[in-house]
């Protein structure tokens, strides 16, 4: 079969005949998300959605609005 009968390029055909050839269908597996993983821990995550939830005139400002100055602080 040729790669235009699956949509994909040459390319990326060939790529894959490689990693089958040396890897196996193992090879062929979905490698996850790629770039850098997340900046915040699981409990800093936890602690931004709680303030976040509490709104901002739990913490001193006049009105309900997340500008991005109140969001630096």
């Amino acid at each position: 079969m040729r790669a235009t009968s699956f949509r994909v390029t040459k390319m990326a055909a060939d790529r894959w005949r490689r990693a089958l050839a040396v890897g196996g269908t193992a090879a062929l597996a979905a490698k996850g998300a790629a770039g850098a993983g997340p900046l915040l821990t699981e409990v800093q995550r936890c602690e931004l959605v709680d303030l976040i939830e509490q709104g901002p005139a739990v913490h001193d400002h006049l009105d309900q609005r997340w500008t991005l100055s109140r969001r630096a602080l």
